[in-house]
């Protein structure tokens, strides 16, 4: 019995091992025009948290592991990320690519993001992306935008508190923003298509594709 409890337990970690690799590119950028400054753009409290199977992304060290941010050489989508970064009033906030396996979307990790200005335990852009399959992909973005008080300064009490980032030092207090957006969208996708999010105050562009098929991949123009 023991055997076939070994073998049992190899055949379990061999198809674990053989399961796909994806890889997963997005872009996270920041509209910084009067249009997107209407107050309903501006809400006042969300429910901001962090899914409990959130996974913080790793430095690379050259092994293909997943959940590692691939090096800048390796990232695909260079051509938007410098066509955003040429229009006036538009900031790059996360350029970032990772290798993960799928899992069906109630079970798939939530990638936690972050980017641009920082102050204190957060910066302006935080929250989560994840992608599943179950006959198709599906992307679920969950990013806020905030307006962080100066450093030594306090926050609109009025709006909902940050959550405090995934292996972050207890913080003995709440960071209040002044404004917040969330981007929170689901969406059907597919392998090798670029898709874009759209919301007043930031986008996000998104590529999927197997890793054995990323490197003669040849991305659309941006949106």
């Amino acid at each position: 019995m023991k055997k076939i409890g070994l073998v049992l337990a190899l055949l379990t970690s061999l198809a674990a091992h053989a399961q796909p690799l994806y890889r997963v590119e997005i872009i996270v950028f920041a509209r910084d025009t009067a249009e997107a400054e209407t107050e309903e753009n501006w809400a006042k409290q969300y429910d901001l948290r962090y899914p409990a199977q959130t996974v913080v992304l790793q430095p690379n060290d050259g092994t293909g592991a997943s959940y590692q941010l691939l090096p800048d050489d390796a990232l695909q989508l260079k051509r938007e990320s410098t066509a955003i970064r040429q229009r006036r009033n538009f900031r790059v906030l996360a350029h970032q690519g990772w290798l993960q396996p799928l899992a069906p979307p109630a079970q798939a990790p939530h990638v936690f993001i972050s980017g641009g200005q920082q102050v204190g335990a957060h910066r302006e852009l935080e929250g989560t992306f994840a992608v599943g399959v179950e006959h198709f992909l599906r992307a679920d973005a969950n990013l806020w935008l905030s307006r962080l008080p100066a450093a030594g300064t306090i926050g609109d009490f009025a709006a909902t508190p940050l959550p405090l980032p995934p292996r972050s030092e207890p913080a003995t207090a709440q960071t209040f923003p002044v404004q917040t957006v969330v981007l929170n969208e689901q969406r059907r996708m597919r392998s090798g298509e670029l898709h874009y999010f759209d919301h007043p105050k930031m986008g996000l562009l998104v590529l999927v594709s197997k890793q054995a098929e990323a490197a003669a991949l040849t991305t659309p123009s941006q949106p």
